[in-house]
């Protein structure tokens, strides 16, 4: 009888604990799954960090090589209206005081469009030389300029070589309006970049130029002048 009720006594009692038992499953359920989300928090934050990181690099490499630039042999053809210019050619002066300027010339303008434009290195800018500058003519101060060539090597963004559809692997020649375009937006108004093509290592504008034309225009007044003092 004692046996008996001592059993009875202790299945009341897991009754009991049944309950709380089964309330402490489920808060360290909670509880594991609260830790298992956060942890995956974790390794999700971790893994996009890792992800853009690597786009990151990826993104850099990309720029890195789209910032490459290719050193390519070209020619200028360009126009000017050299009122307010010392002529063609870069020169330089001396000053009351002594100091060396640089005179306002067309080359100096399409030098600093140059710089402006990234189409020559920062080394390069100081002597056109570096950069094998050859011109087909010069003006003096204050003359104009139909058309006139100027070769260089420039440095050209990849894509620009690739967008001439009429450039054949055979031919050297290719037109490249993107440098054109780039160069008159950092040139004064009375200086024209009219087109610009790449051409083989060995050009030179001197060299190349066949014949000059010069015209030189002169007030129908001052002949009249001129005439007047020969008739005295």
């Amino acid at each position: 009888m004692f046996v008996y009720e001592l059993h009875i006594a202790l299945l009341k009692v897991c009754f009991m604990l049944l309950p709380v038992l089964f309330f402490s499953m489920g808060l360290l359920t909670i509880a594991y799954q609260k830790i298992h989300a956060k942890c995956n928090i974790r390794i999700l934050k971790h893994l996009m960090c890792v992800n853009r990181s690597h786009c990151a690099a990826l993104n850099a490499e990309v720029a890195s090589q789209s910032d490459k630039r290719l050193k390519r042999k070209v020619a200028l053809v360009c126009s000017y209206v050299g009122s307010n210019y010392y002529g063609l050619q870069y020169a330089k002066s001396i000053s009351g005081d002594g100091k060396e300027i640089i005179l306002p010339t067309i080359e100096f303008e399409i030098q600093q469009a140059l710089i402006r434009g990234q189409l020559i290195l920062d080394s390069n800018s100081v002597d056109l030389g570096k950069i094998m500058w050859s011109r087909s003519s010069r003006t003096d101060k204050g003359v104009h300029a139909a058309r006139i060539v100027l070769s260089c090597k420039l440095e050209l963004q990849p894509h620009w070589l690739d967008d001439d559809a009429s450039h054949s692997v055979e031919s050297t020649f290719r037109r490249l309006p993107q440098v054109s375009q780039e160069l008159n937006l950092h040139l004064p108004q009375q200086i024209r970049v009219f087109a610009c093509v790449q051409l083989n290592q060995g050009f030179r504008a001197r060299e190349a130029c066949h014949w000059r034309e010069y015209e030189y225009l002169l007030p129908l007044s001052l002949l009249t002048q001129s005439s007047r003092c020969g008739n005295r």
